[in-house]
């Protein structure tokens, strides 16, 4: 009897924290997306670059679709080793044989959330982000306010993703651009869906068609 080889999707090039980078790891979901009850090889040898907070991205991606299609992705672990331990450090990828620390201490582990629980938010908030070595210099009064804007998100992913899957927090320093990227990803509904139904509610007559111009009202 022949072996079936799993299905692989290439990743190449630079996956940033904008919307091409964020497009092209949807599109990677939609291609596995396809296939039901197999493992998916994500090819991972062209890969130029990856922003580490992305990985809230790709974890939430992953549950899903273990979740709806019982699909898994597998990749090279000793190419990543060598190119990107940061996947190691941040513990979106787990190898026994993994030792290595980052001197650096750059990234905010991959933390997996259920949607109300407040502790385990607190613990990411409080006992990673805030104590990080790159909040250490904040104005005090900025540090409140960071702080402050964390929790209205956790809040409105709470009572609008309407969704009771986990969501994903995860965030990375980049000391020499002096940047500290927090990525959270939730697997609700979206923007549109609650905003529509909101102007309905208020009796606003306003017609909102895409996701974009709805964020766009929220801020």
């Amino acid at each position: 009897m022949l072996a079936v080889e799993s299905p692989t999707i290439a990743l190449s090039g630079k996956y940033c924290t904008d919307v091409n980078g964020i497009s092209r790891l949807l599109h990677i979901y939609d291609q596995a997306h396809q296939y039901e009850n197999t493992d998916v090889t994500l090819d991972c040898q062209n890969l130029q670059h990856l922003d580490a907070n992305l990985v809230s991205l790709l974890a939430a991606l992953d549950y899903r679709l273990v979740k709806e299609k019982n699909v898994q992705f597998k990749t090279d672990f000793s190419h990543l080793k060598r190119k990107f331990a940061f996947l190691f450090h941040n513990g979106f990828l787990k190898d026994a044989d993994f030792n290595e620390t980052d001197p650096l201490q750059q990234p905010l582990q991959l933390t997996q959330i259920d949607v109300n629980d407040e502790i385990r938010f607190f613990e990411f908030l409080k006992g990673q982000l805030m104590c990080h070595k790159a909040i250490a210099p904040i104005d005090d009064n900025l540090k409140r306010q960071i702080q402050s804007e964390i929790i209205e998100v956790h809040t409105n992913i709470r009572t609008h993703s309407r969704s009771n899957s986990p969501f994903f927090a995860c965030g990375h320093h980049y000391p020499a651009a002096k940047i500290l990227k927090i990525t959270l990803v939730d697997l609700g509904i979206g923007f549109l869906t609650p905003i529509r139904d909101y102007l309905h509610k208020i009796k606003d007559q306003r017609k909102i068609f895409r996701d974009g111009d709805a964020i766009q009202w929220a801020l």
